[in-house]
């Protein structure tokens, strides 16, 4: 009886995954560019991977490690380097140093049908990769009333809105905050004839200018 040696199948494995979400507002994005690049004792270079992107913001970045990866088993640890690019957004760019022995080539018998097929795997991959974006800050316009009566809006209150830039109410009561800091919450400081007062904001980041009434004397 003759053996025949398993035939060796040609399949795609996921060298990164990871997710790429907003910090605050903790959106996750799906709608991104990736870029991985490879550098190693030898050599370096962009590696052909495939983009594959989940709800919730999960992405895996897959290859056939065969064809499309030379042995990066030996010579040094191997640095990848992703670079995610969201519209609208500077691009993030994160390199990880892994250990060489990780990109070792092991057997994995598949099998299909009655046929049982070799393939082979990256032992250590996946690799893992986050990416949080900052929010885009939002701004913020407003006026201020005497004691919650619209016909009696304030002209010269200070509005301290965190840490941006403090602004004076108009004449008309109302004042505009170019930038809020990014955060969850702000407190927004009115100071007027009286003593200061604070109200505690949070903004909607999906807005880009947010609006809002405050009340001195209240």
């Amino acid at each position: 009886m003759t053996l025949f040696a398993s035939p060796l199948l040609s399949a795609r494995q996921t060298l990164v995954q990871g997710k790429v979400s907003e910090a605050v507002t903790g959106r996750r994005f799906t709608d991104f560019k990736a870029v991985l690049s490879f550098s190693h004792g030898a050599g370096q270079g962009i590696l052909p991977v495939t983009l594959q992107t989940k709800p919730g913001g999960h992405h895996a970045l897959h290859l056939d490690p065969v064809r499309d990866l030379r042995d990066l088993s030996k010579n040094g640890p191997v640095t990848l380097t992703l670079t995610v690019t969201v519209p609208g957004r500077d691009p993030l760019v994160q390199a990880k140093k892994i250990p060489a022995a990780k990109f070792a080539l092991i057997s994995r018998p598949v099998k299909i049908g009655t046929q049982v097929l070799d393939s082979r795997v990256i032992t250590g991959a996946p690799f893992v990769m986050d990416f949080i974006f900052s929010a885009a800050p939002v701004g913020l316009r407003g006026i201020v009333l005497n004691k919650n009566d619209p016909d009696a809006p304030l002209a010269g209150v200070k509005i301290r809105a965190g840490t941006a830039p403090e602004v004076l109410t108009a004449a008309n009561g109302r004042f505009v905050v170019t930038a809020l800091p990014v955060t969850e919450t702000v407190d927004i400081e009115l100071e007027g004839a009286g003593p200061a007062e604070t109200v505690v904001f949070r903004p909607d980041y999906d807005i880009p200018v947010n609006t809002i009434t405050l009340s001195l004397g209240s």
